[in-house]
């Protein structure tokens, strides 16, 4: 059975390769975290197939793929009898705090997961890991029978019960697994928070043998196929490499490059030029007379002819690279990214100096 992780670097064209991989036949689930990057699937899958999305192809949410394909046909079988769910809670999150003796319920109570008879769309990977052999061994069985190949996007943003229960499926299940993603996006996207350990295994992981000692033995990792950005250009990447020690190569054939700005005049044209995004850690940066302030995080999946991040205190020093937290580095890495062409950056000190002179 092929269960394999592709890791990807950013830019490297991780949709193009999910909605292409497979051959024409082959019976996929294509699953991804948001809905965003379900239509930039879409998308792709329409021009692969002349506009058509075969049926042996289906996209699908990861929440949508657990609720409607390893739970809801075999609630009947659940260590909890009677449960007849009617969809999923994805509004209200459940209580967390064992004390909070009136909204807490413990793990042997249905309302532990249920609000109303909807699953917590927090708690779906955990109601599936906490039933049974027979129960998980029902619903792989099943996935067989109508899907060869699973395909897995971003899986750097399962964290939790998520990432158990996609330990368990590359364990156990008969299907194939591919999962794709970049393990220095992770910690970026919001967590779920529910309970100790919601920010395992990503929090605690630096490198693919961090990531490969979570995972089964039998899953195979490929660090080649992906690793070549086709966004960033070829000096920011080995910048990258040189100070935040991760791993990337560029296809691009742009000139672009880093540039630090240690001083005030020729920082204010690039934070007046609406046109150039600025990437902050927080709206806490933001301030009148600049426009276009997008967090670092938020602008995981967006790509800009250039932009002009403006650095933390900790990280408008090199030296404190090698010494980020994984949080930190990852959010700063992916505000690297986003560029096409040259990444400007602004220590905090210039930009608290233009601030102060507005």
């Amino acid at each position: 059975m092929d269960k394999r992780i592709v890791l990807a670097s950013a830019g490297a064209g991780k949709t193009y390769f999910i909605a292409n991989d497979f051959p024409d036949k082959e019976r996929v689930y294509l699953i991804t975290f948001t809905h965003r990057i379900v239509e930039n699937i879409r998308k792709e899958l329409l021009k692969r197939f002349n506009g058509v999305i075969p049926e042996n192809v289906r996209i699908s949410t990861f929440d949508s793929f657990v609720y409607s394909q390893l739970i809801r046909p075999f609630e009947p079988i659940a260590n909890f009898s009677g449960i007849k769910s009617r969809g999923v809670e994805i509004k209200i999150e459940p209580s967390t705090d064992p004390r909070d003796h009136v909204t807490y319920f413990k793990l042997e109570n249905p309302k532990h997961f249920l609000l109303n008879d909807k699953f917590y769309v927090t708690r779906l990977s955990k109601f599936f890991m906490k039933q049974d052999r027979d129960f998980k061994k029902n619903a792989f069985n099943r996935l067989k029978y109508f899907c060869d190949t699973i395909y897995l996007d971003e899986f750097q943003d399962y964290n939790g019960w998520d990432f158990k229960l996609i330990e368990y499926l590359m364990k156990s299940s008969e299907t194939n697994v591919v999962a794709v993603g970049d393990i220095f996006q992770s910690l970026v996207a919001k967590i779920r928070q529910d309970g100790k350990g919601s920010n395992l295994p990503f929090a605690v992981i630096s490198s693919v043998d961090d990531l490969s000692r979570k995972l089964p033995k039998k899953v195979m990792f490929d660090t080649t196929t992906l690793v070549r950005s086709r966004r960033v250009a070829r000096k920011v990447c080995s910048f990258i490499n040189d100070h935040l020690d991760i791993p990337i190569e560029s296809s691009s054939d742009s000139d672009g490059e880093i540039k630090w700005l240690n001083n005030i005049s020729e920082a204010i044209p690039l934070l007046m030029d609406s046109n150039i995004p600025k990437l902050v850690w927080d709206k806490k940066f933001k301030c009148s007379g600049v426009s276009n302030f997008i967090n670092w995080s938020y602008s995981k999946g967006d790509t800009y002819p250039k932009t002009c991040i403006i650095l933390t205190e900790p990280t408008s020093s090199l030296s404190n690279w090698d010494t980020l937290s994984n949080p930190v580095r990852n959010k700063l890495y992916v505000a690297l990214t986003r560029s096409l062409g040259d990444v400007y950056l602004i220590p905090n000190t210039i930009f608290a100096e233009y601030k102060n002179n507005i």
